[in-house]
């Protein structure tokens, strides 16, 4: 009898654990985070993560002639350990980046064009994901949200 206890008692704190882990993989609500003010943020074309282009110091610091961008996962955890590329219109060849840690990758923005429409086309892939996402300037300057909460659902619609 004790040992029937034991065995159900066992599977019921395994099934528990199971079921936790689980929920806490799926992202909240659809709920999607913009963390610094004044940047440009858009939720990646397949949904997989989020990409946040730092533009100014105001927020960080990382030097002169470069752009931070700042990649999360749908659930706002940090991307770190991706391949970052960026690529600017009229531009073949993409943009060397640096990763700095917690999910923050570093480009000279040197050869960034000053005036006229442009892309910037960053890609993130880490195993399994490959998504990427667009932001057309300098139309995408004026679009800029405020930080906070957003919904992944209404945010794939206003692209």
């Amino acid at each position: 009898m004790k040992k029937s206890a034991l065995v159900v008692i066992v599977s019921w704190a395994w099934l528990a654990a199971t079921c936790v882990g689980t929920v806490a993989a799926r992202p909240e609500g659809g709920a999607i985070t913009k963390h610094f003010q004044g940047t440009l943020f858009t939720l990646a074309e397949q949904g997989t993560v989020c990409v946040e282009v730092l533009l100014d110091e105001q927020e960080h610091k990382f030097g002169r002639d470069m752009i931070g961008i700042v990649v999360h996962d749908h659930n706002g955890r940090d991307v770190e350990g991706a391949t970052v590329s960026v690529v600017v219109s009229g531009n073949s060849a993409p943009l060397m980046t640096e990763e700095k840690g917690g999910g923050l990758y570093l480009a000279p923005n040197k050869t960034l064009p000053k005036e006229g429409p442009w892309e910037l086309k960053i890609t993130v892939k880490k195993g399994q994901i490959e998504d990427s996402a667009r932001f057309a300037l300098p139309d995408a300057m004026a679009k800029r949200l405020p930080a906070g909460k957003y919904d992944a659902e209404k945010l794939k619609g206003a692209r």
